[in-house]
């Protein structure tokens, strides 16, 4: 089905043959047959294992892509609960795969690459809100100072008038 015996095509065979060995010893020498079916799903097992192991190497690059991303835009910081929530499903995949479980491994980084891109979509858009939050802020403070300006050409305060000074605000109120 996922044509994983491209991946060990000479295990791939050996299973094939163990198989066809099992079907043919089968009500005739049954301990023969179970035998061969045993060692026939032992080698398709090694087959979807390499497999889902070569499909785990590509989902591990994508996820380096996708935690570089949000690393470039702190999303641990901003959102540490879920960076660590994709980060433990990523460190469970590794875990899964040096304990040659490709295929729990491939199911855990396929999560993980789903988990770091809802992080790094989510930081995007707080990032985006408080970046133009920052900008409104600062054109409304431009717009702030031009409107005193102004105020001060058409009514300048007299010296000495209450309220005003030449020295700078005082931090301590």
């Amino acid at each position: 089905q996922n044509q994983f015996e491209q991946y060990d095509a000479e295990t791939f065979a050996q299973a094939g043959v163990a198989y066809d060995e099992a079907a043919a010893a089968y009500g005739t020498a049954d301990s023969a047959s179970l035998e061969a079916a045993a060692r026939s799903v032992a080698l398709y097992e090694k087959v979807m294992n390499e497999g889902y192991r070569v499909w785990s190497q590509d989902l591990i690059a994508k996820n380096g892509e996708i935690i570089a991303l949000c690393d470039a835009i702190k999303a641990k910081r901003s959102l540490p609960n879920e960076y660590a929530s994709a980060d433990e499903t990523y460190q469970k995949a590794l875990l899964q795969g040096k304990a040659n479980d490709w295929e729990g491994a491939y199911g855990s980084l396929s999560a993980s690459l789903v988990a770091f891109a809802d992080v790094y979509q989510n930081a995007s858009l707080k990032r985006n809100a408080a970046e133009t939050a920052i900008a409104t802020a600062k054109s409304r403070q431009e717009e702030s100072t031009a409107l005193a300006l102004k105020a001060d050409e058409v009514a300048p305060l007299p010296e000495g008038a209450e309220g005003f000074s030449e020295e700078a605000a005082s931090e301590t109120a």
